[in-house]
């Protein structure tokens, strides 16, 4: 799979662009700073930050203190396949109330007979 690929189907997972670039960087780079992750992917430095702590929140990037330094780690990729199966468990759950509409919002049948002109 190329580069392309990858960012697309990260984005099928809910990550902006953004995200995708930098945790894509950070796998491909291992513990590392900031400005590297921001020079990988593209970003400028001022907004890896706030990618970075969304990617934290989301569970795909730790950060780890080394001395004085803070290096940040991407999780591993196993963490996408727990998204999508919390995605799932989440829709299973959601299902009766989506089917719940459906049916509600269903076509009515209206049979009309019409006599003579």
């Amino acid at each position: 799979m190329n580069k392309s690929q990858l960012l697309t189907f990260l984005e099928g997972l809910s990550l902006t662009a953004n995200e995708s670039k930098t945790y894509l960087a950070a796998l491909s780079l291992g513990p590392t700073t900031i400005q590297n992750i921001a020079d990988t992917a593209e970003i400028k430095r001022t907004t890896a930050y706030s990618v970075v702590k969304s990617l934290q929140q989301k569970g795909l990037i730790r950060q780890d203190i080394k001395g004085f330094k803070r290096f940040f780690v991407a999780e591993h990729p196993e963490t996408l396949k727990q998204i999508v199966e919390n995605k799932k468990s989440q829709l299973d759950k959601l299902l009766p109330d989506f089917l719940s509409l459906y049916t509600d919002q269903g076509w009515q049948s209206i049979v009309r007979h019409y006599q003579g002109l």
